[in-house]
């Protein structure tokens, strides 16, 4: 294995230390999923659908009481696979990327986005024209 000079491992160094700054999080909208007990208990005894790239690896319960005892649960993401707990934000990334997010990370790094009108949402307008001959125009939302 070659390494490089001391050298060039200093001009390295050098720029990284130029780049150094604040820098604010790009405003992206995601897709997030909160993970409650209900979506846990109805995955277990009623087989219901978690959340996607979510699983459960082992649990330990009573089906006929309806108790869940202790349970793991987690996503494979590109850092290996990554735990998660009651009241964890599952989120999909802006790659399609899945994660778990404590929620007080969650609290503090995302807000609710305003959707946005689809395409296809169009409203229509009434144009005056000679009676009879309204015409209508549609505008985007």
């Amino acid at each position: 294995m070659t390494t490089k000079p001391q050298d060039q491992r200093d001009i390295e160094a050098r720029e990284a230390l130029q780049k150094r700054g604040q820098y604010r999080k790009k405003p992206v909208v995601i897709e997030a999923v909160q993970f409650t007990q209900e979506m846990l208990e109805a995955h277990l005894f009623d087989k219901a659908l978690l959340p996607e790239g979510l699983r459960i690896t082992s649990s330990t319960c009573h089906p006929g009481n309806r108790k869940v005892w202790n349970f793991r649960a987690g996503i494979e993401t590109l850092e290996g696979f990554m735990e998660a707990s009651i009241g964890d934000w599952i989120i999909t990334g802006v790659k399609g990327e899945r994660y778990p997010c404590k929620p007080d990370i969650f609290a503090a790094t995302y807000e609710p986005a305003a959707r946005p009108a689809p395409e296809a949402l169009l409203w229509q307008i009434m144009v005056a024209g000679p009676p009879g001959n309204e015409r209508r125009e549609a505008i985007q939302a």
